[in-house]
């Protein structure tokens, strides 16, 4: 899979990592497996990161329908980052229909600067885990 996430209790930030080719079954996946981890907390941020990404097959019906349920908290942020165009303006339709805290951000920098966290708080692994994830308990 392309998808993988870490949980840091400490900054209270979820880091998810997409890589090579996401498609929609990806994407309700991660959906799934994120808030059934025992350290996951909807007040926690998320920091998505799509700089890897090669193949972005989301069709816009799965972001419509995503972006209208209630993924987290109110008072959380997410900070998707797409330097991509197409995954870009994907995730902006996605910011725009959700109505929450998102921000779609074409660099890692900015998105950390809009979430509070200190640069460079998140750090990408260097292997593809799948959908698993690390807690790092303090």
């Amino acid at each position: 899979m392309a998808t993988s996430f870490r949980i840091d209790i400490d900054l209270g930030v979820i880091f998810t990592t997409c890589r090579d080719r996401v498609n929609d079954s990806e994407v309700l996946n991660y959906l799934r497996t994120v808030p059934q981890h025992p350290s996951y907390s909807p007040l926690f941020k998320h920091l998505v990161d799509c700089t890897q990404v090669s193949s972005f097959e989301v069709s816009a019906e799965l972001t419509r329908s995503v972006a209208q349920k209630k993924l987290f908290s109110a008072r959380s942020q997410c900070a998707i980052v797409a330097p991509q165009d197409h995954i870009y303006g994907m995730a902006r339709m996605f910011e725009l229909q959700h109505g929450g805290a998102i921000q779609v951000f074409r660099d890692l920098a900015s998105a950390e600067k809009w979430l509070g966290l200190e640069s460079p708080a998140y750090a990408p692994s260097s292997q593809q885990l799948g959908i698993a994830a690390r807690a790092r308990c303090g």
